[in-house]
């Protein structure tokens, strides 16, 4: 399993709207290659898709993943990665990211 954390600590987000019953993982990246192959890995269902070019930016894309069976494979693979001892460093999920993700993953489980 590839340890995807520190490319999500990076460029994903984690985020909970409406009164806390939408869940939404989006990461978003200038290399669709890289967005796929986190697809891939994490076997989500949603796509990767272009976002608006704003400016004079590069292209970018995003997987924005909010079904149920999407955000459980999102905190799964998270999870499974986090318990590995030996993943440690620039590899975890730190400050801010990771308060983010533990309210999102603590919202996500009071809901189901």
């Amino acid at each position: 399993m590839t340890d995807w954390r520190g490319f999500v600590n990076g460029e994903g987000s984690f985020y909970v709207v409406k009164d806390n019953t939408v869940h939404r993982f989006v990461i978003e990246h200038t290399d669709k290659i890289a967005l796929d192959l986190v697809k891939n890995n994490m076997d989500l269902s949603a796509k990767v898709s272009k976002v608006t070019i704003r400016g004079n930016r590069k292209q970018t894309y995003s997987i924005s993943a909010s079904s149920k069976q999407d955000i459980k494979k999102v905190l799964d693979f998270i999870d499974a990665i986090k318990n590995r001892r030996f993943f440690i460093g620039s590899n975890q999920l730190q400050g801010y990211k990771l308060e983010q993700y533990n309210r999102f993953k603590d919202s996500f489980i009071k809901k189901s």
